[in-house]
C-alpha cells in the first residue's frame, strides 16, 4: 500500500474510533476548517459543526458501531478522493439503528496530514415508493 493510501486509511480508522467512542472533538479533527458537508440530515449543506456533532453523538445509547466496505482511495498531488459504503449501527433513543450509506470524501493534504475538505453522504431511494426525503429544502 502506498504511503498516501495508508495515511488516508488511518484517517478512516480514526473516524471509526471517534464514532465508536462518541468523541466529537476527535471526529471533527479529521476535517479541514473550511470543509463542505452534504449529510443525510438537513440543512442541504454545512461546515464542521461541533455542537451539532456532539448533540447527534449524544443521541446514541452507547457506542456508535461503524464499518466500511468497498472503499476506493485515489490520490495525487496532495488531493485525494475516497468512496465506499458505510454502516452505522447501535441504539438511538432506545431503538435499534442499522443503516448502510454511500459516502464520498474529498481530502486535502495539510501540514497536519490528510483532512476532509468535502463529504457527501447518500442513501438510495426506491423510485416505486413515495419519496420521504426533505425535498422541500432550498439553498
Amino acid at each position: 500500500m502506498a504511503a498516501p493510501e495508508a495515511a488516508i486509511r488511518e484517517l478512516l480508522e480514526t473516524r471509526r474510533r471517534a464514532l465508536h467512542d462518541r468523541d466529537a472533538k476527535a471526529l471533527l479533527a479529521t476535517y479541514a476548517a473550511e470543509a463542505d458537508v452534504f449529510d443525510l440530515a438537513p440543512p442541504l449543506s454545512h461546515g464542521p459543526d461541533p455542537a451539532g456533532v456532539a448533540a447527534w453523538m449524544a443521541s446514541w445509547d452507547g457506542p456508535i458501531g461503524s464499518e466500511t466496505r468497498q472503499v476506493a482511495v485515489r490520490s495525487a498531488d496532495g488531493v485525494a478522493f475516497v468512496a465506499g459504503l458505510e454502516r452505522l449501527h447501535g441504539r438511538q433513543g432506545g431503538e435499534p439503528r442499522d443503516i448502510w450509506m454511500r459516502f464520498t470524501l474529498g481530502l486535502v493534504l495539510s501540514p497536519e496530514g490528510w483532512r476532509i475538505a468535502h463529504e457527501h453522504v447518500s442513501v438510495p431511494v426506491r423510485k416505486t415508493q413515495i419519496l420521504m426525503g426533505a425535498t422541500d429544502l432550498v439553498p
